[in-house]
């Protein structure tokens, strides 16, 4: 439904999901993209973020830092990735 672009700094959003029936999934996407726009930031300003141990499990998942990504399309865990647990957790706060 979305994703985040970290060379560019943008969240897409997937036009084709603008629906009123979807209107709560667009909005729980924007904020788990929101989350992973808020872990690379963090991850290059490692002292906004007060969990140090948790920013080195997000170093070691993200392709930018030299980490390791799983794609969703090929890996089944790619759920259980430090970033997309993160990002899933943070989107599903009340």
């Amino acid at each position: 439904m979305g994703y985040y672009n970290h060379k560019k700094k943008e969240i897409y959003v997937a036009l084709n999901s603008l629906t009123d029936e979807q209107s709560y999934n667009i909005v729980e996407t924007v904020i788990h993209e929101g989350r992973h726009a808020y872990q690379h930031y963090a991850l290059e300003n490692p002292e906004i973020h007060p969990d140090h141990k948790e920013l080195e499990l997000w170093r070691k998942n993200t392709r930018h830092m030299g980490g390791v990504y799983l794609s969703p399309m090929y890996d089944f865990m790619y759920y259980y990735q430090a970033i997309e647990r993160d990002a899933n957790q943070y989107a599903d706060q009340k």
